[in-house]
């Protein structure tokens, strides 16, 4: 108690301290900038705890008293995203600031310097090109508040470059493994509880069908592609066998189980391929640490295969996905049915894009497009065809280069790639694939920000070194 008694003391003193823009600069430094990140994203982290906590004490007297207590929920949820990604944006906003300033007194040319930071700048240009999209939209209050069930509009797009901002801010190796034991510990009581499915459990808790405090159980999937690769990382991160490691194989074992029991075949393939990728990765560049990445893959495909005897999830959808790929290849009318419907979801966003190529329909500003081609949906279900439809053939590149550009960067280290690296960039890797299938969402599209954040971050810093 008296130690933070002191830290905050000297805190108001150095804030007092405070005479001119060196001395505010040398305030706000990196490091005190990383801790109060850290403390934000772990706080983003077990918002759902926070959530199943107070929900414990609402009101359960009415018919309609579980659809009720969720929209609360969902405001408080909603709110809080809000605060903590403006948060993010204000400290963004003064790391930038002083990175400007050291560029000026070490004289960096600018073109190095535009290059070294080309893929925040092009996450930045995508941020302003979604606004103009969003303006010439036919519904712009839509487009910046989005629906009520997504809250998913420009203004929560501000807010996610908060979370970039606030995970691009931890440069630490142990804060980072602090922030994603937190979310992965929390993961695994929402992953218990999803394999436990008590229906009395649910409604004190206010869970979804297979979902918990998510809405859906594909979004349930997208958090647990997430929070099972962020595991992986905790896993393969040490070279010898302990107890921390053996939690880590024991929680990744809980939420691999509760990924199948959810039943969202699309995060299912994420995992899968973001363990290729590690494995991949891992070959390429260090092959000395393959019986790490070996290991935890293959109890990942035991786990698969074992709970396949018993629910034939993989077989039922692996046959789904095989009889929907022959019905596009053959032109069939059940075509449009395929992936549960995604490829008309699909073909038809692509032609939304084509329509208005420039700014495209504007974000949250689909469903009366779908519905003019009888399609009850207001999402195509594939984050990337729902920014070029939204922002258009515009949007859609600046926002490619982005993720493009941090892939390159990622690649061009390879020589003095670190395993923590790979592993970080295959939690990225694994989002990217579960997008392909999946929307973008208040409560999920921050935790993908926070970890692209962070493998920037991890990139700047091997640079730095270099």
């Amino acid at each position: 108690m008296q130690i933070g008694k002191r830290k905050k003391h000297q805190w108001l003193d150095d804030f007092r301290s405070i005479k001119n823009i060196d001395d505010f600069f040398q305030f706000f430094s990196k490091e005190r900038l990383s801790k109060i990140a850290l403390y934000l994203l772990i706080i983003w982290s077990v918002i759902p705890l926070f959530l199943m906590i107070l929900s414990i004490f609402l009101d359960r007297s009415s018919a309609f008293s579980f659809m009720f207590n969720s929209g609360r929920l969902t405001i408080i949820w909603y709110m809080l995203m809000q605060q903590i990604g403006y948060l993010g944006i204000i400290m963004t906003v003064i790391i930038i600031l002083s990175s400007l300033r050291n560029k000026s007194k070490n004289k960096i040319p600018t073109k190095i310097y535009v290059f070294e930071h080309k893929v925040e700048l092009f996450l930045l240009l995508f941020l302003l090109w979604s606004l103009i999209s969003s303006l010439f939209s036919s519904d712009q209050a839509l487009s910046f508040l989005g629906t009520d069930y997504r809250k998913d509009g420009w203004l929560s797009y501000l807010s996610y470059s908060g979370f970039f901002g606030l995970g691009y801010l931890l440069f630490k190796e142990k804060d980072i493994i602090r922030l994603l034991r937190v979310l992965g510990t929390v993961a695994s009581i929402l992953g218990v509880l999803l394999i436990v499915n008590m229906e009395s459990i649910n409604e004190i808790f206010t869970f979804y069908h297979k979902s918990t405090v998510f809405y859906n159980p594909n979004h349930m999937g997208y958090y647990l592609v997430i929070s099972i690769l962020s595991l992986t990382y905790l896993s393969i991160r040490k070279p010898k066998i302990d107890i921390d490691k053996v939690i880590c194989y024991i929680l990744f074992s809980i939420l691999v189980v509760a990924l199948i029991e959810n039943g969202s075949f699309g995060p299912y393939i994420a995992v899968s391929m973001g363990l290729l990728f590690l494995m991949i990765m891992t070959f390429v560049l260090k092959k000395n640490k393959m019986i790490h990445s070996i290991s935890i893959t293959i109890l990942f495909i035991g786990i698969s295969v074992i709970m396949n005897f018993e629910s034939s999830f993989l077989s039922n959808e692996t046959n789904h996905l095989s009889e929907g790929i022959d019905d596009i290849i053959e032109d069939k009318e059940d075509a449009d049915r395929a992936g549960s419907g995604r490829w008309g979801l699909w073909t038809n966003g692509i032609e939304f894009m084509l329509d208005k190529p420039v700014t495209g329909y504007g974000i949250e500003n689909l469903e009366n497009a779908y519905l003019e081609v009888d399609i009850i949906q207001d999402r195509p279900h594939n984050e990337f065809i729902q920014i070029a439809a939204t922002t258009g053939i515009v949007g859609f590149i600046i926002y490619s280069c982005a993720i493009g550009f941090h892939f390159l960067d990622f690649l061009n280290l390879r020589k003095n790639i670190t395993y923590e690296q790979i592993g970080i960039f295959m939690i990225v890797f694994g989002y990217l694939v579960s997008s392909f299938f999946g929307n973008s969402m208040f409560y999920t599209t921050p935790f993908f920000m926070m970890i692209l954040g962070l493998s920037k971050s991890m990139i700047s810093n091997q640079k730095v070194l270099m």
